[in-house]
């Protein structure tokens, strides 16, 4: 297997190393910024090892359509936002004063989730560490499917209708629950 040596993999690693130096050294930028810059230095990395392990980079394939993944990512992740704006689980500190530089930097974050995401799991494949994971395949009847879909739209609808912050888990259980049968039923996962 030949290894390719891309510049933005060697970028990446640089990125990850300075931004821990970086923090420990107590640089109040640097500690604002710190999740969207490691996140894109680790997916830089990252695609870079995909790349050198099989010759596929998300990053270079995808040309056109890496924006419409960034910006899946940041709509995705504005879902749970917009949940936690009614159910307060969690929030944030030292955001930016300026609206414009603490929105951009919303979004920077944000897109780099779903990205970061399918190149951990890229990654994983590469070393062969599903191969022998045998698994029995089953046919789930269409009508349970859409029970499942029915029952996680009620978990993610019962937060809405009795905010509470404990409740959160249900978010994130519903979207999985409905995600998959519904990725299902349009043909995927085949």
């Amino acid at each position: 297997m030949k290894t390719y040596v891309i510049p933005y993999g060697w970028a990446g690693i640089f990125i990850m190393i300075a931004g821990e130096l970086l923090l420990f050294t107590g640089n109040t930028f640097f500690g604002i910024w710190m999740t969207p810059v490691m996140w894109t230095g680790y997916i830089l990395f990252v695609d870079n090892m995909i790349y050198g392990r099989t010759g596929s980079s998300l990053i270079m394939a995808s040309g056109k359509h890496l924006p419409v993944i960034l910006l899946i990512s940041i709509a995705s992740w504005l879902i749970f936002k917009g949940y936690n704006y009614l159910l307060e689980n969690w929030y944030y500190i030292n955001l930016p004063e300026n609206t414009i530089v603490r929105y951009g930097g919303y979004a920077w974050s944000f897109a780099t989730i779903i990205p970061g995401v399918l190149l951990t799991k890229d990654l994983l494949k590469s070393f062969c560490l599903f191969d022998k994971i045998r698994s029995t395949a089953f046919q789930i009847p269409a009508r349970i499917q859409y029970g499942i879909i029915v029952v996680s739209i009620g978990l993610c609808m019962y937060p809405l209708v009795y905010p509470n912050e404990y409740l959160f888990p249900l978010v994130w259980v519903g979207f999985i629950f409905l995600i998959d049968p519904l990725v299902h039923l349009m043909g995927g996962n085949r």
